[in-house]
């Protein structure tokens, strides 16, 4: 037996996709638990009448205040009566096989304590082809989740987890934060050596909607600190990763919180010596006093942004320390820019003081563009460093 186990949020325009590919599984020896995570577009509602509806497996409902995916796997691995846990997003749906593949693969593993579980690989839905590409073997292999990279195994897949591994390892739960990436336990279950035996098999389609996690990148870790320095605090402890492949996360998490806690309490969160963390704060020191330096002798008080992605959330972080305002932002995507005013470069837009263009990526032509585009206002760059053009 299986526990397919689904989170929701406002998903009602979506979720029946997944249900249909519930019902049509060759196997029906699974249930059915879903949380619904403070929804408000009826899709409880919905739910309750496929409840009511359903014969072939149990559906369990659950209505309860948002407090983001991890919380609700939390209670889902709780409320499960099987011995094998299968999180699938709302979004998702599975092959008609999926169900009846774990059943035959998970008793291989189920006795044996060196393994967490068992995983199938992920697929768009769109054209078919596989996340992150085909891995390097034929039929499976056994390795913990840190090891994947040397297979093939690289991007999202479809893992499902002994229920009783997910007791042992459950997801940590901070105040008023709801998200914490999913790899802080994964990663914590692979540091105590537990397996997952990876089948070169598609059981999961997928895609990545723009109001999905995925999404919205390194902007749900900002709104989510905690949660974010436990993992970096967790990958640094237990040597998850290299801790050079660490440091830009470091240096992010220092420009987001040094105006919120003092040092010491970040290098503490962090798990990283005061004598490391200098390096930093000095860095960040030394970025602060430019800005302010060429903030004050051109005397700018309000700008614009173009782009909004990484480089501009980094560059709000030190502007509103300045007093320096971000009047509003020009971005392809300014539909999905929530604490911004967003505009496209074809508005009429509000005057300001200068536009700084924060695209990691950024060609001449683009450049010369937003010049002519803001005639007779000062265009500069910020990536790594201030260039005023």
């Amino acid at each position: 037996m299986v526990t397919v186990f689904t989170p929701i949020y406002n998903r009602k325009y979506i979720i029946r996709r997944l249900y249909e590919s519930l019902c049509e599984q060759t196997d029906k020896r699974f249930e059915w638990i879903v949380i619904d995570d403070g929804s408000t577009d009826n899709v409880y509602e919905l739910l309750e009448k496929w409840q009511k509806q359903t014969h072939d497996f149990p559906i369990k409902i659950k209505k309860v205040k948002n407090g983001g995916k991890h919380r609700a796997i939390n209670m889902g691995v709780q409320m499960a009566e099987t011995e094998a846990f299968f999180i699938v997003d709302s979004d998702d749906y599975l092959t008609d096989d999926a169900v009846e593949f774990i059943n035959l693969h998970f008793p291989e593993i189920e006795n044996d304590e060196s393994f967490a579980g068992i995983s199938g690989l992920r697929c768009s839905y769109l054209n078919d082809t596989i996340i992150g590409g085909r891995p390097d073997f034929s039929d499976y292999v056994d390795s913990t989740n840190l090891e994947r990279k040397k297979y093939g195994l690289e991007g999202d897949k479809a893992e499902i987890y002994k229920t009783r591994c997910l007791k042992k390892f459950p997801f940590p739960e901070y105040e008023n934060e709801n998200f914490i990436t999913e790899a802080i336990v994964w990663d914590k279950i692979a540091y105590n050596k537990l397996k997952v035996r990876w089948f070169n098999k598609a059981i999961y389609c997928c895609e990545y909607l723009s109001d999905g996690l995925t999404h919205q990148g390194r902007d749900i870790f900002r709104r989510n600190p905690i949660g974010w320095g436990a993992y970096i605090s967790d990958a640094i402890k237990y040597g998850y990763t290299d801790f050079a492949k660490l440091e830009p996360q470091i240096f992010q998490f220092i420009e987001l919180m040094v105006d919120r806690m003092p040092r010491n309490e970040i290098c503490s969160l962090l798990n990283i010596e005061a004598k490391t963390a200098e390096k930093y704060f000095d860095r960040y020191d030394n970025i602060k006093r430019t800005l302010d330096k060429l903030f004050k002798e051109n005397g700018w008080k309000e700008i614009a942004l173009y782009g909004y992605g990484n480089y501009g959330h980094r560059l709000c972080c030190y502007l509103k320390l300045l007093g320096i305002k971000v009047a509003y932002v020009i971005d392809k995507n300014a539909e999905s820019i929530s604490d911004k005013k967003a505009y496209c470069l074809e508005d009429d837009v509000p005057s300001v003081d200068s536009v700084c263009i924060t695209l990691k990526t950024c060609s001449k032509e683009l450049i010369q563009k937003v010049q002519e585009r803001f005639s007779g206002l000062p265009v500069w760059l910020l990536v790594e460093k201030c260039y005023l053009f």
